[in-house]
Parts: structure tokens; C-alpha cells; sequence
């Protein structure tokens, strides 16, 4: 699992506003991990802006990810 090369891939796609608020919402305990299945991790993140969290998934293997969200790229 190459979960360095992950963050640094996520980073990268991010715009610096969008990087900033995901990790503040880390440090503040907003984000949940939900299950770890075959290489796949899944969060729940809970955020103001949305009454109900979405869910965001890590692929390490593949220094990839996604979320439910509905927006493009890496989002919070």
C-alpha cells in the first residue's frame, strides 16, 4: 500500500483551498473511517455545508480515490 504516493496524488488534483479544508475537517475528527475491503478504505465526512455526510473511498494500490459527494476530482 503505497499510502505516501496516495496522498501526495491527491493533493496534487486538489485545488490548495479544497486541500486545506480536508485536512482541518481531519484534525476537528470529522472524518470516520467506515470499512477496509480488499484495498478499498471508506470514510464517512461530516461537514457543515451537508446535512447528511458523504462517504469517500481510497484506493492505496492504485494512489487513487473517489467520493459520493457529486463533484469532480478530490472535493470536500
Amino acid at each position: 500500500m503505497n499510502v505516501d504516493g496516495l496522498f501526495a496524488s491527491i493533493k496534487q488534483g486538489a485545488n490548495p483551498r479544497t486541500w486545506s479544508a480536508g485536512v482541518k475537517l481531519s484534525r476537528e475528527g470529522a472524518v470516520e473511517g467506515v470499512s477496509e475491503d480488499d484495498g478499498e478504505l471508506a470514510f464517512r465526512v461530516r461537514t457543515s455545508a451537508r446535512a447528511v455526510p458523504f462517504e469517500t473511498f481510497l484506493w492505496p494500490a492504485e494512489e487513487d480515490s473517489g467520493c459520493d459527494c457529486g463533484m469532480q476530482g478530490p472535493c470536500v
